[in-house]
């Protein structure tokens, strides 16, 4: 029997996502920051389509799908597993008899944030005659993306991290780094926190960083404290964490990516075991709760789209074909947004014509509900987002979720996609709590 907690003990730590600057300060009118670098490219075949009735087996030529991400790291050696998602999903169609009876085809690129890398996926997705780039994450945008916009391929189910990946008309991202940024208030709020303090890391521009939270942070329902700035490499946090819970704060927002996440946390509390935590759920590793242990439980974040625990109709299918497909891959947030890029294009080949990179970036750009299985709300690809800086990010909402048994649960599970720029909640679509 498959465990997920099991699944996630084994996941090594995830990358350290250049997320920290870019999306942030770009969504809030501010400058930008740069990316990083490495090597990596291979091909792996696959196949989907959720129904396995009595189906033919897919015969032709394969449609084919990229999936390009940084999926190893060269300074831990660690390899990231959402591949494998997608591929079961792929599976599954494949299964299912493939796309007008032709087979899907996911091809693997890793582009282990390497800029020089990246442009040679984005190449290689053209020499494949690709119909899309599906996942979580491209990196060095800068690098990729002219490619790829000059041959017409859309990139579909990222996090903007960059305003390239904001603003491209190729991007169709499924959440950007600050909106989950943004999201981290409302979890506080549901855990009864009053007046939130911050850790953030300082690098150029968190002054401006500062200066957006102190103008988003009051809209949202809780009180802003001190927000502390600390270098990267910072160990000891007892000073910062004083002056964040100074002032009648009841509660931190951790947002300090890197191996010394977790001890910050610690550090608030070692100082307030009362204390509220609250962070982005992609920096809730299997590391991170391993290394907090008891203090892992009741940690809130926000999180991109719906947590593997939750029960809709869509997630109920992601989990049924990573049951068959993928039993020991763990279900963390990148692996359900692959799943979901995958099933959102399958949806557009499925309407277009002709079956190539233009015709569906085409249809793409004018889905007024694209659908990603009930991960996040349907998209309106037709007007530009409400976050500013990044019209391209569509879906404005997060998930607020607390961490249970090691494990990501929603707060609000009758209506759990929370929009922290001012919209109303949008309809939960039948997701439910529990695993």
């Amino acid at each position: 029997m498959f465990s997920r907690k099991a699944a996630r003990a084994r996941y090594g730590a995830r990358r350290i996502a250049l997320l920290v600057c870019g999306s942030l300060l770009v969504a809030l009118g501010l400058a930008a920051c740069g990316s990083g670098s490495s090597t990596g490219t291979d091909s792996t075949a696959a196949a989907g389509s959720a129904t396995e009735a009595a189906a033919s087996k897919p015969a032709g030529e394969p449609i084919k799908l990229m999936a390009m991400e940084a999926y190893t790291e060269p300074a831990s050696g660690l390899e990231d597993p959402h591949f494998d998602a997608g591929q079961a999903r792929v599976e599954a169609v494949n299964a299912a008899g493939g796309i007008d009876g032709r087979p899907l085809e996911l091809i693997k690129c890793d582009t282990k944030s390497d800029p020089n890398l990246a442009a040679a996926c984005a190449r290689q997705a053209v020499e494949e005659e690709v119909v899309a780039v599906v996942g979580p994450a491209v990196f060095n945008a800068t690098s990729a993306y002219p490619i790829l916009e000059k041959a017409g391929i859309s990139q579909v189910g990222g996090s903007a991290a960059d305003q390239v990946e904001g603003s491209s008309p190729i991007s169709f991202p499924f959440t950007s780094t600050v909106t989950q940024i943004a999201g981290v208030p409302r979890a506080l709020v549901l855990d009864g926190a009053k007046k939130m303090g911050a850790i953030i890391p300082k690098f150029p521009g968190s002054e401006q960083v500062v200066q957006g939270l102190e103008q988003l942070v009051p809209h949202l329902g809780i009180e802003l404290g001190e927000v502390e700035q600390l270098p990267f490499d910072t160990v000891d946090f007892a000073p910062a964490v004083a002056k964040a819970l100074s002032g009648g704060a009841d509660s931190v927002l951790v947002f300090f990516p890197g191996p010394n996440q977790a001890t910050a946390i610690k550090a608030v509390k070692e100082r307030d075991p009362s204390a509220k935590v609250g962070t982005l759920n992609v920096y809730v590793t299997p590391e991170v709760i391993e290394a907090l242990g008891p203090d892992a439980e009741g940690l809130v974040a926000a999180a991109a789209g719906l947590p593997a625990s939750a029960s809709s109709p869509g997630m109920d299918e992601f989990n049924a074909e990573m049951d068959k497909y993928a039993p020991e891959t763990p279900r963390v947030d990148g692996a359900v947004f692959l799943w979901a890029a995958v099933y959102a294009v399958e949806g557009i080949l499925k309407q277009v014509q002709t079956i190539d990179a233009k015709a569906v970036t085409a249809a793409l750009g004018k889905q007024a509900k694209l659908e990603t299985g009930g991960i996040i709300p349907p998209l309106d690809t037709t007007v530009p987002g409400p976050v500013p800086g990044f019209p391209r990010v569509f879906n404005p909402t997060t998930v607020p979720v607390r961490i249970e048994a090691g494990e990501a649960q929603m707060m609000e599970p009758k209506n759990p996609f929370f929009d922290p720029f001012g919209g109303p909640p949008p309809s939960a679509g039948g997701a439910k709590g529990g695993a």
